[in-house]
């Protein structure tokens, strides 16, 4: 595996059980962004989250030291990440922290890691989807299913309007959609 992989590798391996792609994004406090509610937001399908500083050492002075080896493999383990994966990490922060996370797995021995070019950023800039927009279009689907069926019949019985599309702001969260999608019906 080569220590950088491109968008379209990782869509045509990302179905294979041993390819796990690892958000990595990290945010300095002043930023006021959080990496993990925006990885609940959108992410690769299957990625696993990587929280920089759960894993670092908290017992040293410095800010983000690297944790002893015992540590690291929990935190591995906690993120649902094996020693035996094909490990894509990525980011969406202006920080890269991607390459942190590259740097941790490879100092604890793991060969099988890569950096995704372009970070979600590109995934996103190059219409691959994530697991958030993969949920919403099966979810709109089947409401389009339900709504059709509802629309013949109610107009066979009593002529009532068909649910239409639900469209949503370009900034919603994924759950705030969801949610809209949800309750629209």
């Amino acid at each position: 595996m080569d220590d950088l992989v491109s968008t379209d590798w990782l869509a045509a391996n990302l179905k294979a059980a041993d390819v796990v792609p690892v958000d990595c994004t990290w945010f300095m406090a002043a930023s006021g962004r959080n990496a993990r509610a925006e990885f609940a937001e959108a992410h690769i399908p299957g990625a696993r989250f990587f929280d920089i500083d759960a894993a670092s050492d908290a017992s040293h002075p410095a800010p983000h030291m690297l944790p002893s080896a015992e540590d690291f493999g929990t935190a591995m383990s906690r993120a649902g990440i094996g020693s035996n994966d094909r490990i894509v990490v990525y980011d969406n922060s202006p920080l890269r922290t991607a390459v942190r996370g590259w740097f941790m797995l490879r100092h604890f021995g793991v060969d099988q890691v890569a950096v995704l070019d372009g970070g979600l950023g590109k995934w996103h800039a190059q219409a691959k989807s994530s697991a958030c927009e993969r949920f919403e279009r099966a979810l709109a689907s089947l409401w389009s299913t339900l709504a059709d069926g509802h629309a013949s019949k109610a107009a066979s019985k009593t002529r009532a309007p068909a649910l239409g599309p639900v469209t949503y702001p370009a900034r919603a969260t994924c759950r705030t959609r969801i949610s809209t999608t949800l309750t629209a019906r």
